[in-house]
């Protein structure tokens, strides 16, 4: 659980995740199923291929959310790497015992498969998994839908002041163990509203529902919550949350000297908001991503801050120098017509860039 100061921490199912951390490596494998390939690292983003059961893939990147970036003989993108499994005939490969684990070192972070004890690609032996809490364990479980289904993490007693992607404002159903108890606010630090749990809850309600952005895990007596009086949502429309809805989402091939209209995706010079150029005439000259037609744009740290998050960016009309450093990196958009934009960039080549964006409509 990123951001999470607690007693234990659990991870579901087969990834181990020492650190909040991407993998900068590379490592074979097969899809175990038809499995769809996405525009980024989550069920939200568009499909942008389909691999077929058994198809061959390489792994260059991980996400803590178990999704990683693959290459292969078709359109480049990501994946649930629930359904990848190491090469039949590599070492320990084809086993059902097989696990991807994701560790940080001294080096920096690490990916690979491990089948019954042996590892595939090499490094430290990976740490024992630890279990999810059980009816002698203290803690709580959280799901991004409802019914305990989607995306999942489990932790124990302690304070998230801040979750963060892909679960802030995606929480919908919890579980409890060992007698803890949850409280989850619905800003940071534990502040605005705030409800506390004491059983499992398939549905979170509607005030707090996909809103949470700090929680504690607990035991004992409840904590004090202060008393808000509801507000009929008919007298404050504006306080009612409206989730994002995807405009247009997808991968694009950028070539040196094209622009991109980030509204459709379409390359082309009619309502284009982002252009890719090199600032001189040798094959090594800087090449920057630049906003045009009255867009801006805003890369911050780097980070997937959503819809929500890019809203409140601070955006301007300075291009980015598009280089090595920068792949991996999210950058915020505002379009020429408006709306909020949001691309990843996957690679920098000689001559190209390869993002992944999402534009909202509201």
């Amino acid at each position: 659980m990123m951001g999470m100061h607690a007693r234990r921490l659990f991870w579901p199912l087969l990834f181990v995740l020492s650190l909040a951390a991407s993998a900068a490596m590379a490592e074979d494998a097969v899809a175990t199923t038809s499995l769809n390939v996405r525009s980024g690292p989550g069920s939200g983003f568009s499909v942008v291929d389909v691999l077929a059961a058994n198809e061959r893939v390489t792994m260059s990147e991980c996400q803590t959310n178990g999704w990683c970036y693959i290459t292969h003989d078709g359109p480049d993108g990501w994946v649930s790497a629930s359904y990848l499994a190491p090469v039949p005939g590599s070492v320990g490969g084809g086993g059902a015992d097989c696990r991807l684990v994701i560790e940080v070192g001294s080096g920096g972070p690490t990916f690979r498969f491990e089948c019954g004890g042996v590892s595939i690609g090499g490094g430290e032996p990976a740490p024992e998994i630890e279990p999810e809490p059980d009816d002698e364990d203290v803690g709580a479980c959280f799901w991004r839908n409802t019914n305990y289904t989607g995306s999942s993490f489990c932790g124990g007693p302690g304070t998230v002041t801040e979750l963060e992607a892909p679960f802030n404002d995606s929480l919908s159903s919890l579980r409890l163990y060992g007698g803890a108890k949850v409280r989850l606010c619905e800003d940071t630090s534990l502040d605005g509203y705030c409800r506390t749990f004491t059983s499992d809850t398939a549905s979170l309600g509607p005030l707090i529902n996909n809103r949470a952005s700090s929680l504690v895990v607990f035991t004992g007596p409840i904590p004090p919550v202060e008393l808000v009086p509801l507000i009929p949502l008919e007298i404050l429309p504006g306080l009612i949350y409206e989730p994002p809805v995807t405009l247009s989402s997808g991968l694009i091939d950028l070539q040196i000297g094209r622009r991109v209209n980030l509204d459709n995706g379409v390359i082309g010079s009619a309502g284009a908001d982002l252009r890719l150029y090199r600032a001189g005439d040798f094959l090594f000259s800087p090449v920057y991503l630049e906003p045009v037609g009255g867009a801006e744009l805003a890369l911050g740290d780097g980070s997937n801050r959503g819809r929500d998050g890019c809203r409140s960016a601070a955006f301007s009309g300075t291009r980015i120098r598009a280089q090595a450093s920068l792949v991996g990196s999210y950058v915020c958009a505002r379009t020429g017509a408006g709306r909020i934009s949001q691309f990843r960039v996957n690679a920098v080549e000689i001559s190209s860039v390869k993002l992944g964006y999402t534009t909202w409509s509201n």
